[in-house]
């Protein structure tokens, strides 16, 4: 278990610092000069520096100052791989439901799939919150906010 928390922790330090140094910078828009009050990358950044801190840190404590053990097991199991392939399809799906069709389409679907993987199998509250949740979110943020989400069919 070991030496895959510190491939892991490895992977994510490095993934964070890309975070940092590309994809903040570029993707996260800054102020004009003259504004005043904290830019919208000031929050990303303390996110992604403790996580890339924290990540690092353990990555350093498991190679240091750990007593090796025996790596026999593998740390995820032939069930944790499906579930977390399974979880990436729904993803996929939902996805591009959300991005052709809008909220009240996609929503429901992601909602509804995601309950019934977690393990929930009456009918009535799989409906009641797959249909309700979307609806309630898409009220609240585009009718009482006026905050525009992504366009779609509905």
């Amino acid at each position: 278990m070991r030496r895959a928390d510190i491939i892991s922790a490895t992977i994510i330090t490095a993934f964070g610092l890309a975070v940092i140094f590309v994809i903040i910078p570029i993707w996260v828009p800054g102020h004009e000069k003259g504004d005043y009050g904290l830019r919208a990358q000031d929050f990303p950044y303390i996110g992604a520096i403790a996580f890339t801190a924290l990540a690092a840190y353990f990555a350093v404590r498991q190679a240091f100052f750990t007593k090796p053990a025996t790596d026999d097991a593998a740390p995820i199991g032939r069930q944790g791989w499906s579930f977390l392939g399974i979880t990436l399809a729904i993803l996929i799906v939902t996805y591009a439901l959300l991005y052709y069709f809008g909220i009240l389409a996609g929503g429901p679907v992601m909602v509804a799939l995601f309950m019934i993987m977690m393990g929930e199998r009456r009918p009535l509250p799989i409906a009641v919150l797959a249909l309700g949740a979307p609806v309630l979110l898409w009220l609240f943020f585009w009718k009482l906010l006026k905050f525009p989400l992504p366009e779609g069919v509905f």
